[in-house]
């Protein structure tokens, strides 16, 4: 085997190690407690179906541990980045709350 190989080997290896330490931790959450990105959409499962407005989406962000809160609609332009402090509260065409889900 050539050094090189090796050193190709050993790389892989170490990517694959890395990867498995960095999202190992998301995974170790128990219930009821927030992933490692501080954000646990469940906590505020219960306000679906409610009025969206910006003091509910307050009160989900506080539930949810989230440091951030986007509430948008059906036809609204959002961006389509990952932020795993943001809790996303999306609207239904009547404005109440159809999901919610952390991103």
């Amino acid at each position: 085997m050539t050094l090189q190989r090796a050193r190709s080997g050993w790389r892989a290896g170490m990517l694959l190690a890395w990867g498995v330490a960095v999202l190992l931790p998301a995974c170790s959450a128990g219930p009821g407690h927030p992933p490692a990105g501080g954000c646990d959409a469940q906590a505020a499962r219960h306000l679906v179906g409610q009025r969206g407005t910006e003091a509910l989406g307050e009160q989900a962000r506080q539930l949810a541990g989230a440091r951030r809160v986007r509430l948008y609609g059906p036809n609204d332009a959002i961006t389509r980045d990952h932020d795993l402090q943001r809790l996303n509260l999306a609207l239904d065409a009547q404005g109440r709350i159809a999901r919610i889900v952390c991103g």
